[in-house]
């Protein structure tokens, strides 16, 4: 029940952002991450779309909460390579990258 939770979250965020409601997204990307924080594309796609939004100073506070999280509670020194190019176009000001 709890996975079929989650998925309609990130079904839900896909359908707001094609729809043009950046924000609606956003905000399902958060209760997405209130229920499961260890989900790294989670958190790329609120970067994405916090910077689709104009939001850059978001994005990297998001960025810097998963690099906190992976050290802390994972033993991981780093995002992925996926994760942190996006940070570079995030901080670059590119938006464009088409993760999702």
């Amino acid at each position: 029940m709890r996975q079929m939770y989650l998925d309609a979250l990130v079904a839900s965020a896909t359908l707001r952002e094609r729809q043009g409601e950046v924000s609606a997204a956003i905000a399902l990307c958060q209760k997405f991450l209130e229920k499961d924080r260890y989900e790294e594309d989670i958190y790329r796609t609120m970067m994405r779309l916090q910077a689709k939004k104009g939001n850059r100073v978001g994005a990297v506070r998001t960025y810097q909460q998963l690099v906190e999280m992976l050290q802390k509670e994972l033993d991981i020194p780093e995002p992925s390579q996926e994760t942190q190019e996006l940070y570079a176009q995030v901080t670059k000001g590119d938006s464009s990258s088409s993760d999702g």
